[in-house]
């Protein structure tokens, strides 16, 4: 059976209303997530006061730009080239803290174009989902949840998860960024439906690890 539909089966008996409502325990105890792999907080490329890496200052400039909201048209092959240059192991041994945070951010920005989304909808997708302050926690949460170093990937739970699914499934027009947030999450309930023997933190990490690697792939 295919795990994205797997969702589906144990929402039947759920409500919007109910799947909210029982997210909303996770509130209190959420934080500001910052890692190499994913940070919730959205990167202001603008605010960037570092020196550019010597060996690539052209691209790195060039990232700097491309993350900054704008109506300047970058297509998919010049951010691919851009993020593979910095990526190089000879550059990326040299970066700073706050260089690599850049060229991160510049990474998840070029998986979620290779999906589908714009850059602008990329870029963006961070921002809760225009809709009501319960869906958009729920939203903000989930983001969290899906990055496997989290603190909360590790609390997660079926049920929480499948009640998340639910409400942000319903919360009506998503950009295309946004639709691939719902369909990580869809995977990542799929998987653990399928190997009830593994943990569900074991699926947010496997899930991760599998757009990881085909995005990768891409850059071949």
């Amino acid at each position: 059976m295919n795990m994205v539909l797997l969702p589906l089966l144990f929402l039947s008996a759920i409500s919007s209303d109910t799947s909210v409502k029982a997210f909303q325990f996770l509130a209190p105890h959420t934080r500001t997530i910052e890692t190499r792999l994913f940070s919730v907080e959205a990167i202001d490329p603008t605010r960037f006061r570092g020196t550019y890496p010597p060996l690539a200052p052209d691209d790195f400039a060039d990232a700097l730009l491309l993350l900054t909201p704008s109506d300047e048209d970058y297509d998919l092959e010049r951010m691919v080239r851009i993020f593979s240059s910095l990526d190089a192991e000879m550059v990326r041994s040299t970066l700073t803290e706050p260089q690599q945070n850049m060229v991160d951010e510049l990474w998840r920005v070029t998986k979620l174009v290779m999906n589908g989304s714009t850059r602008q909808e990329a870029l963006a997708a961070r921002r809760a989902p225009a809709t009501d302050p319960k869906t958009a926690a729920v939203y903000g949460d989930v983001l969290r949840i899906l990055d496997p170093s989290s603190g909360l990937s590790s609390s997660a739970d079926l049920n929480l998860l499948t009640r998340a699914f639910l409400a942000l499934d319903q919360m009506g027009e998503k950009t295309a960024a946004q639709a691939q947030v719902v369909d990580q999450l869809s995977k990542v309930i799929g998987r653990a439906v399928s190997y009830p023997e593994r943990t569900v933190e074991d699926a947010i990490r496997k899930t991760w690890e599998d757009r990881e690697q085909m995005s990768r792939s891409r850059l071949e």
